[in-house]
């Protein structure tokens, strides 16, 4: 997913000069990470960390809306999901 939007921006998706900043930069276009976009983020070891991000919504269409067609921002809005277990594959 990261690719594919890079390849449309022209530039790096997350850029960022430490965790918190690349952190950050993915919350502020696939939304803050929650329990109610990926249960059980709240037992990972960096859960502190993620508290405190800003609370941001998704963005994803809103950011690339007028860079691909309908199928290429549905593709993108599945790559980047949040939640590993939900995100699409190749498979």
């Amino acid at each position: 997913g990261c690719i594919m939007a890079e390849m449309h921006l022209k530039r790096p998706l997350f850029p960022g000069d430490d965790d918190i900043g690349q952190m950050v930069a993915i919350a502020r276009l696939c939304g803050t990470p929650s329990e109610q976009n990926f249960p059980g983020i709240n037992k990972l070891p960096e859960h502190g960390r993620l508290l405190k991000l800003p609370q941001c919504r998704r963005r994803i269409h809103d950011e690339f809306a007028s860079r691909m067609d309908s199928m290429g921002l549905d593709l993108l809005d599945k790559l980047l999901v949040l939640d590993p277990l939900e995100r699409i594959t190749a498979e």
